[in-house]
């Protein structure tokens, strides 16, 4: 894995006197995710390690059961480390990948969960800034959680443009529409959006709120079974989450193993 390469931790390493790392749950090229625990206070914790650019920490100073609260902000080895709560939840990312396709209720319910969220930052002066389905968490119940906030430069609330969330907001309808191949009206909701958000003459919505009336006003106009309720959509996405979430954590047990099993024969001076 890429984090022994950069800084030689392993599980049960000691980051910065206080954070025990337990096991890798993900990695890209810029960051690395483990779960791990705060020998101090006792509680379980998230370690990020971010190899390339700065911390997205804007949310540090929201606090909402929908925004992953930031504990810490330490260095490792010349990395940036970031410590937040444990959250069991699996990317939205992750999540389409396994092709899953979507039904129109579900798109709405997610978007609606996102949107809601980003109401609550927004009046706290704080935009996303980096909106995109790896920073979007499903938890195993369903609901939806946002990490990954860039925030302002500025330390205190300040007025903002809304612009580049809504921008990003629209993009992940469009991809989460095109992930609604099963339905059949998802068609003509595509060809809707598009006259709605023609995003290629830059004709975005003011807000927030005019953002989710025009979502409102294009699923009024395709009928949706009534058998697709939030509760339905509630079970079918915490289902998929529990899935993925099982087969994250057979493959992280095995990771650990075989990490451990190598490590006892480099002692035994067995290769």
């Amino acid at each position: 894995m890429a984090l022994q390469d950069v800084s030689g931790t392993t599980p049960d390493s000691i980051i910065a006197n206080r954070y025990r790392l337990d096991a890798i749950v993900g990695a890209t090229t810029r960051t690395e995710v483990w779960t791990g625990h705060d020998t101090i206070l006792a509680r379980p914790v998230n370690i990020k390690f971010i190899y390339a650019g700065t911390p997205s920490i804007g949310s540090v100073r929201l606090q909402s059961p929908g925004i992953v609260a930031i504990f810490d902000i330490v260095e490792h080895n010349g990395l940036p480390v970031v410590i937040t709560e444990s959250v069991e939840a699996i990317p939205l990312d992750r999540l389409l990948e396994t092709k899953t396709e979507l039904r129109l209720d579900q798109v709405v319910y997610l978007l609606e969960s996102v949107a809601h969220i980003l109401v609550i930052a927004h009046k706290a002066g704080i935009p996303h800034g980096a909106l995109s389905p790896s920073n979007i968490l499903v938890k195993d119940d369903g609901s939806v959680l946002l990490t990954d906030f860039r925030g302002t430069q500025s330390r205190v609330p300040q007025p903002f443009n809304p612009s580049t969330d809504l921008e990003q907001l629209i993009n992940l309808l469009h991809l989460l529409v095109n992930h609604c191949k099963c339905d059949k009206n998802a068609p003509g909701l595509e060809l809707l959006l598009t006259q709605a958000f023609d995003t290629s003459e830059g004709q975005y919505p003011d807000s927030l709120l005019e953002f989710r009336m025009i979502l409102q006003d294009l699923i009024a106009t395709i009928e949706l079974p009534p058998e697709k309720t939030t509760a339905s959509t509630h079970r079918r996405l915490s289902t998929l989450a529990i899935l993925f979430l099982v087969a994250t954590l057979l493959g992280t047990a095995v990771f650990v193993t075989t990490t451990l099993l190598g490590q006892g024969w480099a002692l035994l001076g067995w290769e």
